[in-house]
């Protein structure tokens, strides 16, 4: 989330109406992709269940979220990718 906030703020993309916008206008500006952006709201709702009710959370849906690590990967992959491309 941080890191995608500072990429809107940085890129100038505009004003996020909360945080599914930061998405939208990563993806729109062609700095994720489509999938990336479903992906990353999967995770913000692991996200939101592991902050926000921490007693109540089910240790076989972290379990399976920790299996898609090779998403935080994929994410770095086309956040540098973008940068190369603005930076030219």
């Amino acid at each position: 989330m941080d890191i995608c906030t500072l990429m809107v703020k940085g890129l100038r993309l505009g004003l996020p109406s909360g945080e599914e916008d930061l998405f939208e206008k990563l993806e729109k500006r062609e700095i994720i992709t489509k999938e990336m952006k479903g992906q990353l709201k999967t995770m913000r709702g692991v996200r939101k269940i592991l902050v926000h009710r921490y007693g109540e959370v089910d240790d076989e849906l972290v379990f399976e979220s920790l299996k898609n690590i090779d998403d935080f990967r994929k994410f770095r992959k086309e956040v540098i990718s973008a940068l190369r491309k603005i930076r030219r």
